[in-house]
C-alpha cells in the first residue's frame, strides 16, 4: 500500500492545517471526558484544567 502526502507549500495553507489538527485534537478530548463516569461538574473542571 502506497500513501502519498501533499503537504501544504504556503504559510497560510500550512496555518489553516494547524488549526485543522488542533480542532480534531480538541474535538477528540472534549469526548473522551465527556465519556467519563463522572458528575458533569468534574467534566467542566477537567476541560478547564486542560485549557
Amino acid at each position: 500500500m502506497n500513501i502519498t502526502f501533499h503537504f501544504p507549500t504556503s504559510e497560510k495553507e500550512l496555518e489553516g492545517l494547524s488549526k485543522k489538527v488542533a480542532l480534531v485534537y480538541a474535538n477528540a478530548v472534549f469526548e473522551k471526558v465527556n465519556k467519563l463516569n463522572c458528575p458533569k461538574e468534574q467534566k467542566v473542571e477537567i476541560l478547564n484544567s486542560i485549557k
